[in-house]
């Protein structure tokens, strides 16, 4: 055969090989993007089911999402505070879908989150799960869950072997929140303060009436009077659990993700995360959804117009976050 016609095949059969890897990805980050928006069809068509383990050591509960390959990522999912914990409707579609694309999903049960309690002893749990993991791994965190999250990715026992973290929804600064929370208007969408203040009162603020007399703080300048009022030990058990102590000891990829009009956790706090890894040096991506309250995307009623305001760039934008995601397996 004439060298050149096989040269010539060779090369058409390579663009062939490349092109359909190209066209797989493309359909692939589409159908993981479109099941984070809560449209889970296309990923289960391409991909199947995965199998979920329910497992417990060292005192914990957590799930296992195992995909079908043979050497998945680990990557650890951190829920927020909800009275359902792991068994959250999102919580498990989002662990599938990370599983479907080839990480093994590790999802700890999180007692005190769903009771609304959120403290330093979260961050302790998540590190002894993230110590039993023998090789380097992810994680990924939703809402008041980030901050345990980021506290034990900067521990001297882990956070060589944490390649990335996924804030989504998180907070920087637990006073600032605090702040936020307390002396912001009542808003059905966001955390009712009295319920935090109840679910707190004795993990955090030794049930203490300056403590609450915080909540009961109706201006910024009268919250943080009050606040540093408080006894100190429950200052510091607010300052432990900020992500804002630790992130320059992070090493990670930082991937930091919020909704532009958060009702509960407001988008500044993420921007401040993700200047402050900047700061530190790492490396770190920032997406902000124009979709997103706190943690549920609302889209406009479609139209030319939202279709080209909004469907076009929200929907790009979540592309190539799932499409970073995906690289990082």
């Amino acid at each position: 055969m004439n060298p050149k016609r096989i040269l010539a095949r060779a090369a058409l059969l390579l663009f062939a090989a490349v092109f359909v890897l190209f066209a797989y990805r493309l359909v692939l980050v589409t159908a993981f993007a479109a099941k984070i928006l809560d449209h889970p069809q296309y990923l289960n068509l391409l991909k199947g089911p995965v199998s979920r383990t329910t497992q417990t050591s060292h005192g914990l509960t957590f799930d296992v999402y195992s995909p079908a390959v043979r050497r998945p990522a680990t990557l650890m999912m951190i829920h927020g505070v909800n009275p359902t914990g792991k068994d959250h409707p999102d919580i498990i579609r989002i662990a599938e879908t990370l599983s479907q694309v080839g990480f093994k999903v590790i999802v700890p049960d999180l007692t005190r989150m769903k009771r609304q309690s959120v403290s330093s002893q979260d961050s302790e749990d998540v590190l002894t799960v993230a110590q039993t993991f023998p090789e380097e791994f992810g994680m990924v965190c939703i809402s008041y869950g980030c901050g345990p999250t980021l506290v034990a990715a900067a521990a001297d026992a882990v956070r060589d072997r944490v390649r990335f973290v996924i804030t989504f929804a998180g907070y920087f600064d637990m006073v600032s929140e605090l702040r936020y929370m307390v002396t912001s208007p009542d808003n059905a969408l966001g955390y009712d303060k009295w319920i935090y203040a109840s679910a707190n009162a004795a993990q955090i603020g030794n049930d203490s009436q300056k403590y609450w007399d915080m909540f009961r703080s109706s201006t910024t300048e009268e919250f943080d009077r009050r606040f540093a009022d408080l006894p100190p030990e429950v200052i510091a058990r607010v300052h432990a659990i900020s992500p804002s102590h630790s992130v320059s000891q992070l090493k990670a990829h930082l991937i930091v993700v919020h909704g532009e009009d958060d009702p509960c956790i407001p988008v500044s706090q993420s921007r401040e995360l993700d200047s402050a890894a900047e700061s530190a040096g790492l490396e770190h991506n920032l997406f902000v959804f124009r979709i997103y309250g706190h943690t549920q995307p609302q889209w406009p009623a479609l139209s030319w117009r939202s279709f080209g305001d909004t469907y076009v760039p929200e929907g790009f934008k979540m592309f190539r976050l799932a499409n970073l995601v995906l690289s990082l397996r």
